[in-house]
């Protein structure tokens, strides 16, 4: 894709960044589809006034980086569950898994589909709970089967060379993630308790996006990812959605 964009647009910065610009384009029509199917056409207006303005959005529309992809691959694939939902046809499930295996070429942040929709099902299957023989009915796993279907056709490529490297698979976690002997030096680097050092990461998790800068190099490094009337919003609906959690749309 990125030999596309140069070829059309030239060996120059512009023809490297154009496909970014393109894909974060079209995530205003997929944040907009996406809205619109879980609120109505009003609050994707919105939504898509949000996005189009979002600072963040909009430096990563303009980077040689594949980042910009997964708010794409995301509003699409949560689409398509929306879809498969209320109408129960098997080929807007095939959709939903051929799309998370689409964005597993993209950035590593993708991986996380996977497991979102994981939980979306289990919150679906929930209130039925009582009934947990329909569950093993065939209107029930024929979806799961059609998913792991279109999974397979768009990501099987990428799988068999996983399964034959799977560190390449882990690469990005290997990088990121915090073990015991992080945390000791990390502990003896700043001064502090073990426990203290562990509760500041989860501070910073949880507050990433109103409170602390970003921590890459991407950006800047001064203010939150979501600031003045941005960061109120979002605190307001999330409250908003923990009220009205047994309705799916909140739930997503």
């Amino acid at each position: 894709l990125q030999a596309v964009s140069i070829g059309w647009f030239g060996e120059t910065m512009a023809g490297v960044r154009m496909l970014s610009a393109v894909i974060g384009t079209l995530t205003m029509a997929s944040g907009y589809l996406f809205a619109r199917l879980l609120f109505g056409q009003r609050i994707a207006l919105l939504a898509g006034l949000l996005l189009a303005t979002y600072h963040l959005h909009i430096h990563f529309s303009r980077l040689a980086l594949n980042n910009v992809a997964d708010p794409f691959f995301g509003t699409l694939i949560l689409s398509a569950w929306v879809i498969a939902l209320r109408t129960r046809r098997l080929l807007a499930f095939g959709m939903v898994g051929l799309g998370i295996g689409l964005a597993l070429y993209f950035y590593h942040g993708a991986r996380l589909f996977a497991p979102l929709l994981a939980l979306l099902t289990l919150l679906a299957a929930l209130p039925h709970w009582r009934r947990w023989r329909e569950l093993r009915s065939r209107a029930t796993w024929l979806p799961v089967v059609f998913m792991a279907l279109g999974l397979l056709v768009s990501a099987g490529p990428l799988m068999q060379t996983f399964l034959q490297r799977p560190e390449e698979f882990m690469a990005r976690v290997n990088i990121q993630r915090w073990t015991s002997e992080n945390i000791r030096l990390e502990a003896e680097r700043s001064g502090r308790s073990d426990f203290m050092v562990v509760l500041d990461q989860a501070k910073r998790s949880f507050l990433a996006f109103n409170t602390y800068p970003d921590v890459s190099t991407f950006y800047d490094d001064t203010r939150p990812l979501l600031w003045g009337l941005a960061g109120g919003l979002f605190v307001i609906g999330l409250l908003l959605a923990l009220t009205r959690l047994r309705q799916h749309e909140y739930q997503i």
